[in-house]
C-alpha cells in the first residue's frame, strides 16, 4: 500500500469513529430527578412510617402509627390501634413499623416498636373480616433498645429476626414460626455493653466477605460465627468483637457496601444522630487484620462537604439505587425536632436529601440531591417504589407528620441538566482569565453567569450606567487609588454594546480619556455625568454621535479625596428625575458651584446627595451609615442603600439621619440614628479580624459563609419577571 493510500485509509477510519461518537453522544440521554410531596397527614402520630400491601390488592399503602393510608391516593385511611396525637413538646409511644406476614396466613401484619426500652407488638390484619374494627396486639417482645432496630434477615434462613439490644446488649430476636403470637427469643451476641434504653447506630452487613451478615455498631462490628445456630444453644453466644471507631456518638441505620469499588465492603453511618455528621469508612486490609479509613461526606460546617452542603439530626439513613445506574446512593434528613431546642440548627429546614455516589478516577463523590425542604424524617426513612412506576420513592413520618415523595423523572437537554447539577464548593481564586472567573462565581440555584465583557475590552471598572440603546457605559478608574497630578489623568468612559444579541459586549469605542480618578456615571439629558472628585462634571453629547461636543463642564467642585475609597459614586437616576449618589465617612466635602464661598457650601462625610440636572440644585438627600457604593429604588419611589464596615442595609428616607461609622453628624440635636433593616451581617465576630483588612487575597472560612465580608459595592432591587423561580 502507498503512502498516500495508507493516509487516505485512516481519513476514512477517522471519519467513521468520528461519525460513530457523534452518534453515541446523540443518544445520550439526560435525566433529572424532582420529588412531589404527598402529605398524608400534618399530625405527629409516630416516629417512622412504612410501606407495604395492607388490603391485598397489590397496591403499595402506608402505615404512620396508629393509620394505614390505602395506596395509590393515601387519601382514605383506616385506624390500627386507637388514634392518639402525640405531644409534639415530649416523644412518640411509637417509633418503627415494619409490615410483614408474621402468621403466614397471607395478610401483612404490622410489627411497632415504641419509645426505646419498651416492648415490641404485632398488630393483627383481620384480612378478610374487613377493616372497620382496630386489629388484634400481641406483644411479642418485651424489651427493643436501640433506636436504629432492624427487623432484617441476619443469620441467613427465609424470614428475618428483629436485630436491636436488650438490658444493655446487642443481639437479635427469633421468632417461632409455628407459633408467631409467642414471646420470640432474644439471642445476646455481646455483653451488656451498651445503653440499656437508648443508643444510636446500628447495622447488618458482611464486613468480612465470608458470606454471613455481621452486625455493626458505632465502635465496632460483631463477626457472625461459622454456625450461628449451634452459638445460639450454646453457654455464651457471644460474637467475636472487631473494634473500630464508626461513630463515637452513635448515628442511625449502618450499612456494609463497596462505597469505592474495590471488591470489599465499606462502612456507612451518620455519625451523631442529633448533631452532625455523615461519612463513609474504607476498609483496608493487612492480611487478615480488616481496619477502616474515615472518609466525611457532611460535617457540621459547608466547608466540610464538597458542595456545601450541611443540615442536622441525621437520625435515620437508607442506602438504595436512587437512579438506576448500579449504584447504592443515601437517603438521609434531618429528624425535624428530635431533641427540641438542644440540638444544633434545631429550627433549620426539614430537609430531605439524596446523595449520589460517583465514582471516578479521583476517588468517590457523594453528590447532593435535595428531595424535599419540608417533609423531614424521624427515626425511620424507608426507600421503596410505592406506586409500581419503577422509580424508588421515600417514605418519611416524624414530628411534621407524614408524607410520600414521589419519584419522577424527566428527561431533559444537556444543557439543562448541567444547569441543574450541584455546584462543589470553590476555594477562593486569583489571577483567572475573565472566563475562568465567570465559570468559577457560584450563584444561587436557578441563577447561571455569562461572561459579558473581560480584559482587555474593559479595565479596572468602578461603575457603568445603561443608556436607552442597552449600550453599557462604563467608567476605567486607571488612576484609582490615587489621583493623579493635574493633566496626567488616564481614566477613561468607554461604551460596549451586544450587536448580535448573544450576550457578549463584542464592540467597544474610546467616548473619552484622560479623566482623573473617576468614580461615577450615568447618562442622560444630552450628555454623560460623571464624578471625579473634586468634581461633579457634564460631557455633552447632545448629537449622540459617542463624541464628547466639548471639554467637560464642571457642574460641582469641593468634594474630597482624603480617602479615595470613599469619594463620589453610586450614580443613579431617582424616580423624581435627579441624580442620586453615594459619600463615604471618612473624606470630608465642601460642595459647590465653582466660585461658591466656603461659608456657602453643603458639608458632607456620609450618607446620600442628589442633584437636578436642570436647576443645577445640589442638596444631601440623607447622612449618615458609613462608606455607602450602592443606591437604588423599589416600585413604589423609595430608597435602599448598601453600606460598608457596619450594618450593611438601610432604607434611606430624605432629610433622615443614620447609624455613623463614625464621628459626628453636622446637625448635633439628633436624637437618635435611625438602624439597619437588616438582620445579619456577612461577616462573623470582630470585624478587624473577620474583614480583608491585611488579610487579601484570602478570606476566614466563616465570613465567606456568612457572604464574603463587608465591603459592599453595589445595589439593585429588580423590578423585571426573569427572576428564577
Amino acid at each position: 500500500m502507498k503512502l498516500n493510500d495508507l493516509r487516505h485509509g485512516m481519513a476514512i477510519w477517522l471519519v467513521a469513529v468520528t461519525a460513530v461518537s457523534a452518534a453515541a453522544a446523540a443518544e445520550e440521554s439526560f435525566y433529572l430527578h424532582p420529588f412531589e410531596r404527598v402529605q398524608l397527614t400534618d399530625t405527629y402520630y409516630s416516629e417512622g412510617a412504612n410501606t407495604g400491601d395492607i388490603n391485598g390488592d397489590g397496591v403499595a399503602d402506608v402505615v404512620h402509627g396508629p393509620y394505614w393510608f390505602a395506596g395509590p391516593t393515601f387519601q382514605e385511611k383506616f385506624e390500627i390501634y386507637p388514634v392518639k396525637a402525640q405531644p409534639r413538646e415530649a416523644y412518640a409511644d411509637s417509633f418503627f413499623s415494619w409490615i410483614y406476614d408474621i402468621d403466614q396466613d397471607g395478610w401483612n401484619d404490622v410489627l411497632a416498636v415504641g419509645f426505646p426500652g419498651t416492648p415490641a407488638y404485632v398488630y393483627q390484619n383481620p384480612g378478610g373480616a374487613g377493616f372497620d374494627a382496630h386489629w388484634k396486639k400481641h406483644q411479642v417482645f418485651d424489651w427493643v433498645s436501640n433506636e436504629s432496630p432492624q427487623f432484617t434477615n441476619l443469620v441467613g434462613d427465609a424470614r428475618p429476626e428483629l436485630v436491636c439490644s436488650r438490658d444493655g446488649a446487642f443481639g437479635y430476636a427469633t421468632v417461632n414460626w409455628d407459633a408467631p403470637w409467642q414471646p420470640w427469643t432474644f439471642h445476646a451476641i455481646s455483653g451488656q455493653v451498651t445503653a440499656k434504653r437508648f443508643g444510636h447506630g446500628l447495622g447488618v452487613g458482611d464486613i468480612d466477605g465470608d458470606q454471613r451478615f455481621d452486625v455493626i455498631a458505632q465502635n465496632g462490628w460483631y463477626r457472625q460465627p461459622d454456625d450461628v445456630k449451634k452459638v445460639e444453644t450454646g453457654s455464651t453466644g457471644l460474637w467475636e468483637f472487631h473494634a473500630a471507631p464508626f461513630a463515637q456518638a452513635g448515628g442511625a441505620e449502618m450499612y456494609a457496601y463497596d462505597v469505592d469499588g474495590d471488591g470489599d465492603q465499606d462502612v456507612i453511618t451518620s455519625l451523631n444522630a442529633h448533631a452532625f455528621g455523615l461519612a463513609w469508612h474504607e476498609q483496608v486490609r493487612d492480611g487478615n487484620q480488616i481496619a477502616f479509613v474515615p472518609h466525611l461526606i457532611m460535617g457540621s460546617k459547608p466547608e466540610d462537604n464538597a458542595f456545601g452542603t450541611v443540615f442536622s439530626e441525621l437520625h435515620t439513613v437508607a442506602l438504595a439505587d436512587m437512579d438506576g445506574d448500579g449504584l447504592k446512593d443515601i437517603v438521609t434528613g434531618k429528624t425535624y425536632w428530635s431533641h427540641h431546642r438542644q440540638s444544633p440548627m434545631w429550627d433549620a429546614g426539614a430537609v430531605v436529601y439524596w446523595f449520589k455516589l460517583v465514582r471516578g478516577a479521583d476517588g468517590v463523590d457523594w453528590v447532593p440531591h435535595k428531595i424535599d425542604s419540608e417533609a423531614g424524617v424521624g427515626r425511620q426513612v424507608v426507600v421503596a417504589d410505592v406506586n409500581g412506576d419503577d422509580l424508588l420513592d421515600v417514605v418519611v413520618g416524624g414530628m411534621k407528620g407524614s408524607h410520600v415523595l414521589l419519584h419522577r423523572r424527566k428527561q431533559v437537554s444537556e444543557a439543562e441538566w448541567r444547569a441543574s447539577q450541584p455546584s462543589a464548593r470553590k476555594a477562593l481564586a486569583e489571577g483567572l482569565s475573565p472566563e475562568e472567573a465567570a465559570r468559577h462565581m457560584t450563584v444561587p440555584e436557578g441563577f447561571q453567569v455569562q461572561l459579558a465583557a473581560g480584559e482587555p475590552d474593559v479595565h479596572q471598572p468602578i461603575g457603568f450606567a445603561i443608556d436607552h440603546r442597552g449600550r453599557l457605559w462604563v467608567a476605567e478608574a486607571h488612576t484609582y487609588p490615587r489621583r493623579a497630578p493635574t493633566g496626567e489623568g488616564q481614566d477613561k468612559i468607554t461604551i460596549l454594546e451586544d450587536t448580535t444579541g448573544d450576550g457578549r459586549l463584542d464592540s467597544r469605542k474610546v467616548f473619552i480619556e484622560g479623566l482623573n480618578l473617576v468614580s461615577g456615571i450615568e447618562v442622560g439629558f444630552g450628555g454623560v455625568w460623571v464624578g471625579a472628585a473634586p468634581y461633579l462634571m457634564f460631557i455633552p453629547d447632545r448629537d449622540g454621535d459617542d463624541r464628547p461636543d466639548g471639554e467637560p463642564e464642571i457642574l460641582l467642585d469641593g468634594f474630597g479625596y482624603q480617602d479615595t475609597h470613599e469619594t463620589l459614586n453610586a450614580f443613579i437616576w431617582g424616580p423624581d428625575g435627579w441624580l442620586y449618589g453615594c459619600h463615604g465617612v471618612f473624606t470630608h466635602s465642601r460642595v459647590g458651584k465653582p466660585g461658591t464661598p466656603d461659608a456657602q457650601r453643603v458639608p458632607l462625610n456620609a450618607g446620600v446627595w442628589r442633584y437636578h440636572p436642570q436647576r443645577h440644585q445640589f442638596e444631601v438627600f440623607a447622612s449618615g451609615t458609613s462608606n455607602p457604593w450602592g443606591v437604588d429604588f423599589n416600585d413604589v419611589g423609595q430608597a435602599f442603600v448598601t453600606a460598608c464596615v457596619i450594618p450593611h442595609l438601610f432604607h434611606m428616607i430624605q432629610g433622615a439621619r443614620y447609624h455613623r461609622q463614625g464621628g459626628q453628624h453636622f446637625n448635633p440635636y439628633t436624637f437618635d440614628d435611625i438602624k439597619t433593616i437588616a438582620d445579619h451581617a456577612h461577616f462573623v465576630g470582630n470585624i478587624r479580624d473577620h474583614a480583608w483588612w491585611g488579610h487579601e487575597p484570602t478570606v476566614p472560612t466563616d465570613t465567606s459563609r456568612a457572604g464574603g465580608g463587608h465591603a459592599h459595592c453595589g445595589a439593585m432591587i429588580y423590578l423585571g419577571d426573569n427572576w428564577p423561580a
